[in-house]
């Protein structure tokens, strides 16, 4: 006998902002939902506690340490949409580059039609396609406008260049893996690419 008030769980994770309490509340929940429908607990409730547990202390793991599962190289993609906009795909969600932010499209219900995205400055509105960028499509990589050469004849023939002076809101890139325990940043040299000073941090 199965219940539907019963969580399952493939419907029992809880979002990057869950606390700790919410999901033990959840844990307590689903416990007594299993104890209420089954007076005589038969195996079929007991796998379906013990994987709503596992998965519960999965999470509570999680939230603790405070770390997400990283994402592997092949799960982001490189994709342009037929409006020519650079974008990145993870699983079904697609962000696009636009003045240093990511444009979402569809989130408005008139933005969508039978599941698909739709581009209302075209008249009528026509669905938004995307395909893999190609290979240099966008350069070997996608560079900066050089806006000097743009200003002198119009047509940019150097790739647009930064500098650690420009801002003061660069970081070093961590590293893919998680650092070894007792790690520190401390004494790490870290080169500026636009001088070739060594700077330690």
């Amino acid at each position: 006998m199965t219940d539907k008030s019963i969580p399952s769980p493939a419907s029992t994770p809880a979002s990057s902002n869950a606390s700790v309490e919410t999901v033990m509340a959840l844990h307590k929940s689903v416990r007594i939902a299993i104890t209420a429908q089954c007076l005589h607990p038969c195996q079929v409730h007991l796998d379906s506690l013990e994987r709503a547990e596992a998965a519960l202390r999965a999470e509570v793991s999680r939230l603790a340490t405070g770390r997400q599962t990283p994402l592997a190289q092949e799960d982001v993609e490189w994709v342009v949409n037929d409006i020519a906009e650079l974008g990145v795909r993870i699983g079904q969600q697609f962000f696009w580059l636009y003045k240093g932010d990511s444009l979402v499209y569809g989130k408005q219900p008139d933005e969508q039609a039978q599941g698909v995205v739709l581009n209302h400055d075209t008249d009528p509105p026509k669905v938004i396609h995307w395909r893999p960028v190609f290979k240099r499509e966008f350069g070997e990589c996608c560079h900066p406008v050089n806006y000097a050469d743009l200003r002198v004849c119009g047509h940019p023939h150097r790739i647009g260049t930064v500098s650690l002076d420009d801002s003061d809101e660069w970081k070093p890139i961590p590293a893919a893996l998680p650092a070894a325990p007792g790690a520190t940043s401390q004494g790490v040299a870290v080169a500026r690419p636009d001088t070739g000073e060594t700077n330690v941090r």
